[in-house]
């Protein structure tokens, strides 16, 4: 028996030991099939959380597509396994192995790390040690994979750099091709130069990012100055775009999970990219500019994906779905397609206003999902400050179109600690809550049918926008503000949910973190600190003792004002919106003037080139009447 029979028969015997062994198991319907030595370059496509999370995510799908979809490269997937199968992958000293073909992952050319969130980190190094891959790259073989970090978190990769030996940009779909093919011709010369040379190679293209090129600096008090660079490499690493979804792959025929998942319904993307600018957000920063799939394209894959899935429930998928310019005529083509009778559709990003609802209310047609929005602050004055874009008549409006339309179901998020906010900020979010109770009673002559779930997120300052400056809340503050929340909602048929403070400290550190905190990672992690995501698993005492270790303070990175002119250590890796239009928009913040969306709007400057949608980056319509 060879050793990957005897690595699966192993796996097979650790399985009804394990909770959920339908995760490890592999051999889904759309997996990939065919031998392993029919391929040249073999990639582990690694989601850093669980089975069931990391399906639910389209990127890892469409990647897997794409390099699969030529005969010389092979993509296999792994998941972080959850901790009963850890420890038993350690107590018999077995490697972490992809689902496909149970290959250990150390056996792979490289490992692809999505980063979607900060609370992740710990879990990347759980995936390197539980496959035998040493942690720190200086450390690797050269017949150890070459580690590939990817994601919106990759736009700050400095406190994982020493971690990773690429990082990669923006979008991947082209990115990727290009890197196995490089390394294909590194392979072929006989690996000329060792690692240090390859990285060299990746750095030329566009998009790959090589920290061991880069060497951050401090100045006396220990707060980052700048960052230099080896001759040959760019002093600044710009993102990859796609510039042609219609020409890019899309799976419409998705690997179909065993296991539950968080999302167990299909997606299509409609755009990428979003040009709103709230102020807060960081994809909506980093992913411009705004690119849209053409109403015929997202109708033939939406039909395709339902006739080869047999999905119940597909999901028109942007950071803003209803600003795609074709939603309405989209929505009426699906919704009235024979495939989709028995499919319902759902739009998770919604905005509140009136396209939004009447496109709701056409998918409600299907199957009642309920209206779920995100005001993410009470008051007109701080929507203005953080430029979501949204009027009080605009939330009236929407309410009462849904619950004339038979909505009985009302998910609310809203956001605490955001600049500027003040107590009576606080108070206008439960005034919303109460209005819609009036609103709802008065089309319904009742209150008791009405449930409202309302969801509080603590503000984290992220890099690339125009609250990288900001401090984060403290944690007794924010429990303070919760309070005065509760203490002002309506009582009966409402449930309110926030997040934990100390673990949203932990998220903001590593968002605006350096390359030292690398160690504190590290450090977390030995102390046992692993699916920091999930509330049962994190451990702040871990977080903590960790920092203390290291002498650092996670509230020197979370919850300080930076100066205007501060350096940061990510400002070398380039989204394309350029640091003065960010700063422009902070003092447009704390003046509460809004800046329009320049899809519909004149060009807002924000440096990035938009000429793949056309002038001031509006893009090219395909005939629906849908403008702002």
């Amino acid at each position: 028996m060879d050793c990957v029979s005897e690595l699966g028969a192993q796996v097979d015997e650790i399985l009804p030991e394990v909770q959920k062994p339908s995760q490890y198991m592999g051999r889904e319907y759309g997996a990939v099939q065919g031998r392993w030595e029919d391929s040249e370059t073999r990639v582990a496509l690694a989601y850093p959380d669980s089975y069931g999370v990391g399906m639910s995510h389209l990127g890892l799908q469409i990647l897997y597509r794409v390099i699969n979809g030529h005969e010389e490269f092979r993509a296999e997937r792994v998941f972080a396994p959850l901790t009963d199968m850890a420890e038993k992958l350690r107590s018999r000293n077995l490697p972490l192995f992809s689902l496909e073909s149970r290959k250990p992952v150390s056996e792979f050319d490289f490992l692809g790390i999505t980063l979607q969130s900060e609370l992740t980190y710990t879990n990347v190094l759980q995936l390197l040690s539980l496959s035998h891959i040493p942690l720190r790259r200086q450390s690797r073989a050269l017949s150890d994979p070459f580690v590939v970090v990817g994601g919106p978190c990759a736009f700050n990769a400095e406190p994982l750099a020493p971690f990773a030996d690429l990082v990669a940009l923006g979008d991947g779909e082209e990115l990727i091709m290009e890197l196995l093919n490089c390394f294909r011709r590194w392979i072929k010369e006989r690996r000329p130069g060792g690692k240090e040379e390859f990285y060299c190679r990746a750095a030329q293209i566009e998009g790959i990012y090589a920290p061991a090129l880069y060497d951050p600096e401090y100045d006396e008090s220990g707060n980052f100055s700048s960052i230099s660079c080896e001759k040959g490499v760019p002093s600044r690493v710009k993102k990859r775009v796609l510039e042609d979804l219609n020409r890019g792959e899309f799976p419409v025929r998705p690997v179909i999970p065993y296991a539950d998942t968080v999302h167990d319904r299909g997606v299509v993307e409609l755009f990428r990219g979003c040009t709103r600018g709230c102020r807060f957000c960081l994809p909506g920063m980093v992913y411009r500019p705004v690119r849209e799939r053409s109403a015929d394209n997202v109708c033939d894959i939406t039909r395709q994906l339902v006739l080869e899935t047999g999905y119940e429930e597909v999901s028109l998928s942007s950071l803003s779905s209803t600003d795609y310019s074709s939603i309405g005529s989209v929505v009426d083509q699906l919704v009235d397609t024979m495939p989709l009778r028995a499919t319902s559709l759902s739009l998770p990003s919604l905005r509140v206003d009136a396209v939004s609802v009447d496109v709701a209310d056409k998918v409600r047609e299907v199957r009642n999902t309920g209206l779920t929005v995100a005001p993410e602050a009470g008051s007109q004055r701080l929507r203005d400050v953080i430029n979501k874009g949204v009027t009080q008549e605009d939330f009236e409006d929407a309410l009462q179109r849904a619950f004339s339309a038979g909505c009985d179901n009302l998910k609310l998020y809203f956001m605490m600690g955001l600049p500027t906010e003040t107590d009576a900020d606080i108070i206008a979010q439960a005034e919303m809550v109460d209005m819609a109770r009036r609103l709802y009673s008065h089309h319904r002559k009742s209150q008791r049918g009405l449930r409202i779930s309302v969801s509080v997120a603590l503000f984290v300052p992220k890099p690339h926008t125009p609250f990288q400056w900001e401090p984060q809340l403290g944690a007794e503050e924010f429990q303070r503000r919760v309070e005065l929340l509760r203490g002002h909602l309506p009582s009966g048929n409402v449930k309110v949910t926030w997040s934990d403070p100390q673990s949203a400290l932990i998220e903001a550190a590593l968002a605006r973190g350096d390359r030292r905190l690398a160690d504190v990672i590290q450090s977390a992690w030995e102390k046992g600190a692993v699916f920091d995501g999930w509330s049962e698993h994190f451990s702040f005492q871990a977080w903590r003792e960790a920092f203390d270790e290291e002498d650092l303070d996670p509230w020197y990175y979370a919850s300080r004002t930076r100066g205007e002119n501060e350096p940061f250590p990510w400002e070398h890796l380039d989204p394309g919106v350029t640091r003065e239009f960010l700063l422009s928009e902070r003092r447009r913040a704390f003046k509460g003037i809004p800046t329009p969306d320049c899809r519909w709007a004149d060009c807002s400057g924000c440096g990035m080139s938009c000429g793949v949608t056309g002038e001031h980056g509006r893009v090219q319509s395909s005939g629906d009447e849908h403008v702002p």
